[in-house]
């Protein structure tokens, strides 16, 4: 039996807060597995390298690649898998882990559904915004 490429499972912040990660249809629009809750074969790294430029979206371009394409065998953990912080520089810099979604997205979608990911993830984060106040 082949080792999985991906195993991820469920994050929970400090808060309370828990956050159901899942590889699936959203992976479009950000990213849907935290690092804190991601285990990668290191196989995966002979063909892929960390982008530096995106300081906060490095993993969603590698999450993104690996959804993209359906040769990797990925696999969800059950329960939470991480406690973690709140805090992280994805919560405190948004716009800026957003700008480097888009970019990440960018690279991999081309066309109408990119511009049509970057809406509904813009709609998104306005509605987040709204319930927030």
């Amino acid at each position: 039996m082949e080792k999985p490429d991906l195993v991820y499972g469920d994050i929970k912040y400090r808060n309370q807060q828990r956050i159901y990660s899942r590889f699936s249809i959203p992976t479009l629009l950000h990213n849907t597995i935290h690092h804190q809750g991601a285990f990668y074969h290191s196989r995966l790294f002979t063909s892929f390298r960390y982008n530096t430029f995106y300081s906060i979206a490095a993993d969603y371009e590698l999450n993104l690649k690996i959804y993209l394409d359906n040769k990797y065998k990925v696999i969800k953990s059950k329960g939470i898998i991480s406690l973690c912080r709140n805090d992280g520089i994805s919560h405190v810099e948004s716009s800026k882990s957003h700008a480097e979604m888009n970019g990440v997205r960018k690279k991999y979608i081309s066309g109408l559904l990119n511009h049509i990911c970057k809406l509904m993830l813009g709609l998104k984060v306005f509605l987040k915004d709204i319930y927030r106040s």
